[in-house]
């Protein structure tokens, strides 16, 4: 986004950062959270600041257990890893589930989801310590990116590959799309290699069973 590359353009200069937490400062009666309310924020952008201000329907209340840290990340990252493996991956326990750039945000969110939902979950990574910390968020099984394919059928064995999460883009979209599997569902949450997904097209003759994606993005 600061680079201009991202869908949203945003007039220069301004204030990068979607997602924050900390405590209402002032709020009016309508607003649904008081000052002295722990919230989190989930705005397009500005929110690296220490003060910010936002629309009361971009707050959310922040549970007393739950700390500013993990607020700020809920919204963004684990908010859209639910609906995404849930609603448009249609997710169900026993499934195997890939996520490429497991060691990120979106990434982390998907690999923890995952084994909330009793998915097995195969985390893509680019270094050991990335490694390490997929491991420790949950993940089954820890394959590098540089041959993932041939590394994850070394994992696999014959077993298919039933979601993939992909926050990456560019050539991991596109080998994702290769893997053997059927009724596979990919779902494109980013192009963080900075290359969008190659846009599919299907025939518009074909039909797709309800409640299945070949290609989805949340």
């Amino acid at each position: 986004m600061s680079g201009g590359r991202y869908q949203l353009k945003v007039p220069v200069p301004f204030t990068p950062g979607m997602d924050a937490a900390g405590v209402v400062r002032s709020a009016p009666p309508e607003a649904g959270v008081a000052a002295g309310r722990r919230v989190a924020v989930l705005a397009p952008y500005g929110c690296r600041q220490e003060v910010v201000s936002v629309p009361a329907h971009q707050v959310l209340p922040l549970p007393d257990d739950l700390g500013f840290e993990a607020g700020a990340a809920a919204p963004l990252n684990y908010l859209t890893g639910l609906f995404a493996l849930l609603w448009r991956g249609q997710a169900r326990s026993g499934e195997t589930l890939l996520v490429h750039g497991a060691a990120g945000g979106v990434g982390t969110a998907a690999v923890q989801l995952g084994r909330a939902l009793g998915l097995r979950t195969v985390a893509v990574v680019e270094d050991e310590a990335k490694a390490e910390f997929a491991l420790q968020a949950g993940a089954d099984h820890v394959v590098p990116g540089r041959g993932w394919p041939e590394a994850i059928r070394e994992v696999l064995g014959e077993r298919a590959v039933d979601l993939v999460v992909d926050p990456v883009g560019g050539d991991r979209m596109t080998d994702s799309l290769r893997l053997p599997a059927p009724e596979r569902r990919l779902l494109v949450l980013g192009f963080a290699a900075g290359e969008a997904a190659a846009r599919t097209s299907r025939p518009a003759a074909r039909r797709r069973r309800p409640g299945r994606s070949a290609s989805s993005t949340a």
